[in-house]
Formats: structure tokens, sequence, C-alpha cells
């Protein structure tokens, strides 16, 4: 990954003093809306800014959250006295918000079509997800409720809150409007701020499968103004 992620650096200063050669008037802000969904079983949707310092190139960051629409994994157990006890379901599937700063890189038009200008586009960031969280605790005792709707908590503030990533595609620009299509890569750990969580003598990362790099796909529109 941080390989990749230099290679794109290195691409992005070569695109630059390319642009610097060629006298161009372009649009220096970009407004993006991003969705996608995931091999680690999330859907992600965020919204974005980038400044344009040439027309390959841009600086910027994304606002937006990551949602698991399926939970693998759910820790529970007995307590001392015997009772059982689970996560509540509300807090099964994990949720975050993250901040994304990143670096856009988009090609010189491939070819057009009519109105229609095709790239390709590349835009590498790390995502700061929310250091902490926290999980009710459902209990029963002969399946019976025990502590449902007013649950013991369990939170956390240690884990791996950040990850690196890269959104690589295919960018088609009608005048202002862009739209992209592609592949995402990330080394987010969706658990990773739960696996430190630990409740009645159970460490959470016994019931979590083992981090595995994230893939996905994604579409995008933009407008530039």
């Amino acid at each position: 990954m941080k390989k990749v992620i230099s290679m794109l650096l290195l691409w992005a200063i070569a695109m630059s003093m390319f642009a610097q050669s060629v006298e161009e008037d372009i649009s220096r802000h970009r407004l993006e809306f991003m969705g996608g969904l995931t091999s680690c079983d999330t859907w992600q949707l965020d919204f974005s800014y980038h400044y344009m310092v040439c027309p390959y190139v841009g600086i910027g960051a994304s606002l937006g959250g990551w949602k698991q629409y399926y939970a693998n994994g759910s820790p529970s157990g007995y307590t001392h006295t015997d009772k059982y006890w689970i996560i509540s379901d509300d807090d099964d599937e994990i949720f975050s918000v993250y901040l994304r700063p990143s670096i856009l890189l988009i090609s010189p038009t491939l070819f057009k079509i009519r109105d229609t200008e095709w790239s390709v586009m590349a835009e590498p960031g790390f995502m700061m997800n929310v250091p902490y969280s926290r999980v009710g605790i459902d209990i029963f005792n002969r399946d019976l409720p025990v502590a449902v709707g007013h649950p013991d908590r369990v939170s956390c503030h240690t884990g791996r809150w950040y990850a690196f990533d890269c959104r690589a595609g295919i960018y088609m620009k009608v005048e202002e409007l862009g739209f992209g299509i592609g592949y995402m890569f990330s080394d987010l750990d969706v658990y990773g701020m739960r696996r430190n969580m630990v409740y009645e003598g159970h460490r959470f990362d016994e019931f979590y499968p083992r981090r595995k790099y994230v893939h996905g796909a994604f579409l995008s529109l933009s407008y530039s103004f």
C-alpha cells in the first residue's frame, strides 16, 4: 500500500510539472459525492472537496461514514453467575464516521466521445475513524431477559482507528459534471475499535474474524466550478 501511494505521489508531481508548461483555464474547486460497497459487508458514503492545483492534481478531504449491513461474529458468553450475555442487536453491526484527507489524480484526456471526455483517476487517502466505541450488553437468565433495554455498557478508546486506502477507476466529464466508477482498496479493520473490549473475562477479539484487506467498488458524482 505504501509503495502504491509513493508511486501515485511521484505521478502527481510529474503531472503538476507538465501542467505548468501548458496554459489552461481550469475549474479550481471540485465537489464530489461517493458511494461504495466493500468485501467486509459494509456500505460507505462520503462528501468531498478538492482544490485543483492544476488540471490533473487536487488536494482535499472527505467527510463520511461506513456501516456494516451484515455482522460476522457476535461476542457472547456466560457471566460468573451463569447468566448468558450477548451484544445488543442495535450494536451488533458496526458504524463509524471518518475524515479522509486525500490527493486526487486525474490523467489527461485519453479520448473524447462527442461532449464527453474520458480519463483515468486515482485517489490515495488516509481514513481517520472515530477513536472510540461503545456497545450495550444484553443479559438473560434461562432465556428470560434480565437487562435488555437498560443493558450493561462496554467502551473502548484503544484500537486501530485509521487506515490507508486508494480509489482508482474511470472518470468521465461532461462540462462541469463528472462521473466516476472503479475499484477501492483499504487496510481498514472494521473491528479495530472493538478487539480490545473485554466483558466477564472474554476479549471480543476471539469472536471476530482476523483483519483482512478490504476490496470494493464505488460510484461517484462530481461538480467542478
